[in-house]
């Protein structure tokens, strides 16, 4: 398939070799639209390494993620990322979209719960500029503190 500069393929597809990961964040307050993204945050999946040198996300067209059926009615922010992990110290890319949702109701209420503390993380501070585990599957992951703040800088809504 050959394509021009500047036209994108159609569909979409995930080209670049990096995790995919979900977080959850419950509004602090009723009115979700006010709420900025600065309360804590928990992992919800991860679409990770396919082996040790491709990731499950290359090729694919999106990222299909599952509201843990345990999660609290409530209005929260859905943070949904790519990072895109290459081999060169510092110059992973970070793909972030968020989206506004209320969860309604658990069949399962009595055991609706949010985790407990030690799994919750905040947006900035949730990496670090070496965690282990997420480049290339087999190798460390680096990140240098300038790419941490772009991804990381507050967005309104996200």
């Amino acid at each position: 398939m050959t394509r021009k500069l500047g036209k994108f393929l159609l569909p979409y597809v995930i080209y670049h070799n990096g995790p995919g990961q979900a977080y959850l964040s419950r509004s602090t307050t009723d009115d979700l639209s006010t709420y900025e993204g600065d309360g804590e945050w928990y992992k919800i999946g991860i679409i990770g390494a396919r082996n040790d040198s491709t990731w499950l996300t290359r090729g694919q067209t999106g990222m299909n993620f599952t509201i843990p059926s345990t999660t609290p009615p409530g209005k929260y922010l859905l943070r949904v990322e790519h990072l895109y992990v290459r081999p060169v110290y510092g110059t992973t890319q970070f793909y972030i979209q968020c989206a506004q949702i209320e969860v309604l109701d658990t069949y399962r209420r009595e055991i609706a719960r949010l985790p407990t503390p030690e799994y919750m993380v905040k947006f900035p501070g949730a990496y670090d500029l070496v965690d282990e585990g997420e480049s290339e599957p087999s190798t460390s992951f680096f990140l240098c503190q300038r790419r941490i703040q772009e991804a990381e800088r507050p967005v309104k809504g996200c």
